[in-house]
């Protein structure tokens, strides 16, 4: 059986410890050196806002401060996961369901992926708001995060709270608007993109069918509708992918194991000789850049703890 190599794990770990965010050191050091949660949970503390949501480039697209979805969606919910500490009666989801329920960017339509004050600090393009078509009209600003919203209220908030209510009505709205994914994938041309709004309409279906809003029958009728229309006018392989979310009814694809040690063994910045460089100016200020430095790292950390957990590191 292939583990990854005590050399390997020693550079990574290097790396980590000279480039690391505060955020992601500590994770470090709670799956791979006995760290405690509460340091993990003590470097969120600075990305949560007064209103329980969270900002700050936790998410690292967008170093906007202020609280939105996205952040904590993309950002600091997979943390909580991670140290079991995303159980709806824990201080700090109770401040994140407050936020959800008060938070402007989540209506009775949908969810916002891009927030007005994201224009104001450094952001990735996809981040910007906008009021260009970057989708159809009923796509702004609600896009690719609905499911996201829905998940949250049906999983952490009761049935007579406010949010459980909206995101019932995020249901039925988004449903009814499965028949104009014709438009947006004619109007969207981008592979990267096109399957982002499919998946999210066939998740709200599958939550509306795991949590019983929906007959299993409606369901099927709206999974048929959905890949019908992609069939017809998506890109074959966004059609393959929903038939996949629908099968596996949205599970992880299995892991390849051997494909991670490989990946972290071999080309990468953290190995000997990894930033040797024909170019030190221009190599410079790539590996500067916020991002060449952190998304490697949440990347490798991820792929660490899968590894720690098939038991597949030296």
């Amino acid at each position: 059986m292939k583990k990854l190599s005590h050399d390997v794990y020693t550079r990574i770990r290097q790396w980590v410890y000279l480039h690391a965010r505060f955020l992601d050191m500590a994770r470090w050091r709670y799956h791979f050196e006995g760290g405690p949660a509460n340091d993990v949970l003590h470097a969120l503390s600075f990305y949560q806002n007064d209103d329980g949501g969270f900002g700050h480039g936790i998410e690292y697209d967008c170093l906007n401060p202020n609280s939105s979805p996205v952040q904590f969606f993309w950002g600091a919910a997979g943390i909580l996961r991670e140290i079991g500490c995303d159980a709806k009666d824990h201080p700090v989801m109770r401040r994140i369901i407050e936020y959800f329920e008060n938070c402007p960017y989540v209506t009775e339509t949908g969810c916002w992926y891009a927030i007005p004050s994201n224009n104001d600090y450094p952001c990735n393009p996809w981040c910007l708001y906008t009021t260009e078509p970057r989708f159809p009209g009923d796509w702004l600003p609600e896009e690719n995060v609905n499911a996201g919203a829905v998940k949250f209220a049906l999983t952490y908030c009761d049935e007579d709270s406010g949010l459980y209510r909206k995101a019932l009505k995020i249901i039925d709205y988004r449903i009814s608007l499965i028949p104009r994914l014709k438009d947006y994938l004619l109007f969207n041309q981008s592979r990267e993109w096109q399957g982002l709004e499919p998946s999210d309409f066939t998740s709200i279906v599958q939550l509306a069918e795991k949590h019983k809003i929906k007959s299993s029958n409606e369901c099927r009728e709206r999974y048929g509708q959905i890949l019908s229309i992609i069939k017809e006018w998506g890109f074959p392989e966004t059609h393959q992918k929903i038939i996949r979310q629908i099968e596996t009814n949205g599970a992880a694809r299995p892991v390849d194991l051997d494909g991670i040690i490989d990946g972290l063994s071999s080309g990468r910045v953290w190995l000997e000789g990894g930033l040797r460089c024909a170019d030190p100016v221009a190599k410079m200020r790539g590996a500067c850049d916020l991002q060449s430095l952190w998304f490697p790292i949440k990347g490798l950390i991820g792929d660490m703890i899968v590894l720690k957990e098939h038991g597949r590191i030296s």
